[in-house]
Order: C-alpha cells, then structure tokens, then sequence
C-alpha cells in the first residue's frame, strides 16, 4: 500500500512511532465521528471493526526511529437492515475518508448486541417455547443460552437475500454456570440478522418424542442456585423431574 506520509503528531491524535502501532483510544474516537458523519444512517449505523491499515512490509521494513508515520484507519460499517459491507480507508490527519467500496455479498461479523437480540428473539418465539415444553423445559426459559453462528451461503433458497444464522441451544443450571457442558440437542432456530426473523425452529426429535435428556451435572461450583434434574423429557406423555434448590 502506497501512502502519503505526513509529521508524526500533525493530526494532534496520534503518538505513533511505528507504522504498526495499532489505534489508539483518541483515533478511533475520530475515525468513529468521521464515519458517522459520512453515512446518513443515524441509528441504524453498526461499526463492525475500525483498526490500522497495515503498510506494506518494504515500509516497514525500512521504517526507521523518528521517520514520520502515517496514519491511515480501515473500517467496516453496515447498515442495519441492510445487507452487504461498506469497506473503507480514512486519512486521520486530514480527517477524511480517502477510499470506499461497498461489498454487496459480505455479511458483517455480529456483534454482541445482536446476539443478545437474537437470544431475545429466538425465546420469544411460540415455536421454540412448545419445542422446549415438549422436553419439560418450558419453565426454565429464563436458563436457556441461545448461540448463533452463521451458515454463510451454499445456494438454499432460504439463504438468499438474508443474512440467515444457525442458532445452537444450551442451557444453565445456575446463573454462572458453564452451559456449554448442558446442551439441549436436536433444537436449532434459523433467523435473519437483518429483520430479526425466525424463519424455521428445527425439533429433530418431535416426531418421535425420543429427545436425549440434558446434561445437569453442574460444572462451576460457587452459585446458591442450581437447577438439579435426574431426567429430560423423553417422551411427549411424561413430565420431567427438573427442580430449582438452594445449596447449603
């Protein structure tokens, strides 16, 4: 990558001495306000990652103590609703956005808040709470961990035009309890990033109500409250042993 390369301490910001030096906290505030007046998106604005952009390694190779830094900040934004990536370098010094591109098949990382709007989502759901009343587990909705991880695209129709994940189920017998050690199997939710639709709830077991029990052999110790279990629901007719105790 060929830059421009202006003083150090000209953009007021930056205490680079290096050309790897990543971001600092002053940096990426202004690369963040550059972006947000850039795209009229207001709220609907997700920075999905804002780091350095590498030089190219003759640069840095030949970089010497005291030699002037130039620092340019990539970035990848979306719009919410919106598929595909907008992909981009800012001059910090100038304060302007130097280069642009908009990826139209990309789909943008998810961020923390959208997996706890997705985790919402999924419970909430009519389908997923009578899949989980069919294990017994229709009272413990508060203790089921929703995962998402995405399916990227093979050519499904449901695929097409969304951002479609795969959303794993698990569950806590106490509040900081490790709940990948308790998977509830054979349920997956499919949703849309982009709308927060839940396009299908998958129950690979209702047909034949032989659903495999919940691990509940809790794994952290320290809580007050655990939920103890000595079976899933197995079958449609029966009712799980599932309890809620205090240790001593």
């Amino acid at each position: 990558m060929n830059l421009h390369v202006t003083s150090q301490t000209a953009d007021g910001i930056s205490g680079a001495s290096h050309p790897l030096d990543p971001l600092g906290a002053a940096e990426i505030a202004k690369a963040s306000s550059i972006i947000r007046q850039h795209y009229p998106w207001d709220d609907d604005l997700r920075v999905e990652t804002i780091d350095i952009a590498e030089r190219d390694k003759a640069a840095v190779r030949s970089h010497a103590p005291g030699d002037p830094v130039a620092r340019i900040a990539r970035y990848n934004v979306f719009e919410r609703g919106r598929l595909g990536v907008q992909q981009g370098l800012i001059d910090l010094r100038a304060g302007t956005i130097v280069s642009e591109r908009f990826n139209p098949e990309a789909r943008a990382m998810v961020a923390v808040e959208e997996a706890l709007e997705i985790e919402r989502t999924v419970k909430a759901d009519g389908r997923f709470q009578e899949a989980l009343r069919r294990r017994g587990l229709g009272d413990y909705l508060d203790f089921i961990c929703i995962d998402p991880w995405t399916v990227g695209d093979f050519g499904h129709e449901i695929e097409k035009g969304r951002c479609v994940l795969n959303c794993f189920v698990w569950m806590r017998t106490f509040p900081l309890d490790n709940y990948y050690a308790h998977p509830v199997e054979g349920l997956h939710a499919l949703i849309d990033l982009s709308n927060l639709e839940v396009l299908e709830v998958e129950d690979h077991f209702a047909e034949k109500g032989d659903y495999i029990p919940v691990p509940m052999t809790p794994l952290k110790s320290g809580s007050s409250t655990r939920i103890r279990s000595s079976t899933c629901r197995r079958r449609p007719t029966r009712r799980a042993a599932v309890r809620i105790t205090r240790d001593a």
